[in-house]
């Protein structure tokens, strides 16, 4: 009689329920809640883009002063809204990539004695998912927002005109001064709730090891211990202030160098585009001074506690790798006591295992210690480059270098 074959069985299936309902609330998170205020910051890079086109047309149909300082401006205003758009898609992307890479965990101390340890951390993750929205749309801090940025805009920086000031106090301002305050106080209010998602998206990214135990895969193709999703949300978190610092160092390089070899230098096109950045030059000195420390600070405060948990799991285990190259070394060394005994075998596998964890205690050393790879730090630099520059005295040297270049090439054609 043939022998019984015995049934082969399936393996367990993983229960996917947490995993399902974790994804959706982490993807269905609500970085805006009303409706009409999404759909407008949806709207207003498109306006703000027509607006610079309108400025920079030969024309001007406008009548703006500085046209192409104001329009180049715009631009750079579009171009960050359109990046605040890709940020917010960012954060529920975020939410799920650090769940399904199973790189959040409950911290030991805050570990329940009842229940399931998968329970509890989908509770506790569900949890800051909820904290995360609430955050992001408490209107209270928002009002408050509003009012500090009214403050700042209209009256401390003097984006207000003095002139409307004045007129507005004597109660003879005329419907375009009126227009003026108006746009102005809009636009105060608009950027206001967004300044607070920019703060809020910080803040939480800044909280996540404070909350939760990380999971560092230092191994991880992605060479961010496998969050690199956290580099990249703090990085475009920060491109929303450092996209206008480009415009802002581009414009005050022009008025710190000699652009006198340049061929359309005395155009009296030139010459207006040279005034423009000459007057602003002061202000954005300033601005530069102020912000460009504060983007960097922006960009590496956020990661800051995560770093410093991926360096105290990195010397966690150069410790224990230190114990271990002990042991084997102490092997080592009582097999040369013996070495007219030791068979080659014997040696090669000693040998072979001190090589091996000298290799791997190589490797462990230079394991990646910020949530940042190279590709997300070179995009944060290049967006330096221009604003450092304008604030040295290396910014007018190369640009007398380009004009030389330019000149070659012209004269080669």
């Amino acid at each position: 009689m043939p022998p019984r074959k015995q049934a082969v069985k399936a393996p367990p299936k993983k229960d996917t329920s947490n995993t399902d309902i974790v994804l959706r609330a982490a993807g269905g998170i609500q970085t805006i809640r009303e409706s009409w205020l999404a759909r407008l910051l949806a709207i207003l890079p498109w306006v703000v883009l027509i607006g610079a086109l309108l400025v920079l047309f030969p024309d001007n149909p406008t009548g703006a002063p500085g046209p192409q300082i104001f329009g180049t401006g715009l631009i750079a205003v579009a171009v960050a809204l359109f990046a605040f758009q890709t940020l917010l898609d960012l954060v529920p992307k975020t939410l799920q990539a650090l769940w399904h890479r199973e790189l959040v965990a409950v911290k030991p101390n805050q570990k329940k004695k009842d229940g399931s340890k998968a329970g509890e951390l989908r509770d506790a993750y569900l949890g800051y998912i909820k904290e995360f929205e609430e955050l992001l749309n408490n209107r209270k801090w928002q009002w408050g927002m509003v009012i500090a940025f009214e403050l700042l805009t209209n009256v401390w920086l003097g984006f207000l005109n003095s002139r409307v000031l004045m007129l507005l106090f004597q109660g003879k301002v005329s419907l375009l001064g009126y227009l003026e305050l108006g746009i102005n106080i809009a636009l105060a209010a608009l950027i206001a709730p967004m300044a607070w998602r920019l703060i809020i998206i910080g803040f939480q990214i800044w909280r996540l090891p404070l909350k939760f135990d990380l999971n560092i895969q230092f191994e991880h193709p992605d060479h961010c211990g496998g969050l690199e999703p956290v580099g990249n949300l703090c990085l475009w978190n920060i491109l929303i202030i450092c996209l206008p610092l480009v415009h802002i160092g581009g414009w005050l390089l022009l008025a710190r160098s000699d652009t006198s070899e340049f061929s359309v230098y005395g155009t009296a096109w030139w010459q207006s585009v040279l005034l423009q950045a000459e007057m602003y030059a002061d202000v954005f000195t300033k601005l530069l001074w102020v912000l460009v420390p504060f983007s960097i600070i922006g960009f590496l405060l956020p990661l800051w506690s995560t770093h410093r948990v991926m360096e105290d799991k990195r010397r966690d285990t150069l410790i224990r790798l230190d114990g271990h190259i002990k042991n084997i070394t102490d092997e080592w060394n009582a097999a040369l006591t013996r070495i007219g005994n030791l068979t080659v075998a014997e040696g090669n596998e000693k040998l072979g295992q001190l090589e091996f964890a000298q290799q791997i205690y190589q490797r462990q050393k230079n394991v990646p210690v910020w949530p940042i790879n190279t590709n997300i730090f070179f995009k944060f630099a290049s967006t330096q480059i221009i604003p450092v520059l304008s604030l040295t005295g290396l910014g007018p040297g190369l640009v007398k270098t380009l004009s030389f270049v330019l000149d070659v090439i012209s004269i080669a054609h």
